[in-house]
C-alpha cells in the first residue's frame, strides 16, 4: 500500500511540475484605461500580479518575474515575463476581474504558442499595444 501512495504523489507532483515547465515563460501584456504614462499607472499592473500571486500562493522574485517594457508607443502598457505560472490559471484570473479596480482596458497572455488577447473594456486595438 505505502508503495502505492509514493506513485500517486510522485505521478501528482510530476504532473504539476510538468504543467508549469510545459507552458515556459509567459509573456502578459496590460494596457491601461489611463491617457498618461506615469509610473501610477504602472503601478496599479503590480498590485494586479500581487493579488494574482496571492490568490494562487504564488512568489514572483527577480528569477521569475521580469518586466521587459513599460509606455509601449507613448501608452500606459506594460510587457512582463513570468516563469513558474500556470497559464490557464492566470487567464482565469484575468477574466474574473472588475477591469476598472486595476484601470485595465486590454490584456493578452503569450503561452508557449496560444495567444490570447482580452479585450476588457472596448474598443480595443490589440496593434496599439505591441512592442
Amino acid at each position: 500500500m505505502l508503495p502505492l501512495l509514493f506513485c500517486f504523489i510522485f505521478v501528482v507532483a510530476f504532473k504539476e511540475a510538468h504543467a508549469y515547465k510545459s507552458s515556459g515563460r509567459i509573456e502578459l501584456v496590460l494596457a491601461s484605461t489611463h491617457k498618461g504614462t506615469g509610473n501610477s499607472e504602472i503601478d496599479t499592473f503590480y498590485d494586479l500580479l500581487h493579488d494574482f500571486a496571492r490568490s494562487h500562493q504564488h512568489y514572483f522574485d527577480r528569477g521569475n518575474f521580469l518586466e521587459y517594457d513599460t509606455n509601449i508607443n507613448d501608452l500606459p502598457v506594460a510587457k512582463f515575463g513570468l516563469d513558474l505560472v500556470n497559464c490557464d490559471d492566470l487567464l482565469e484570473f484575468l477574466r474574473s476581474i472588475k477591469p476598472k479596480k486595476y484601470h485595465l482596458k486590454y490584456a493578452s497572455v503569450k503561452c508557449g504558442g496560444q495567444f490570447y488577447p482580452l479585450c476588457l473594456i472596448p474598443p480595443c486595438d490589440p496593434e496599439k499595444y505591441k512592442a
